[in-house]
């Protein structure tokens, strides 16, 4: 059987990778917005993989909802 190893990081270490406040991340997880977490207990923690997934999914290449337009 092969084990995969998880990375966890806390909600300040994932704030800091993802450039937000902590009480960012805290919010979101009560309004089911933001990254995949697990919680053990009372301590919450983020995957890197699932940080990553996320910043992917949010990616955009222009700030346009409507695509490229021509003026």
């Amino acid at each position: 059987m092969t084990t995969q190893t998880i990375t966890t990081v806390n909600t300040q270490q994932a704030a800091e990778i993802l450039g937000l406040s902590p009480n960012t991340l805290n919010q979101w997880r009560h309004i089911k917005r933001g990254p995949a977490f697990h919680k053990f207990g009372k301590s919450v923690r983020y995957s890197l993989q699932e940080l990553e997934a996320y910043m992917e999914q949010t990616r955009r290449e222009r700030t346009s909802r409507f695509g490229d337009q021509s003026y």
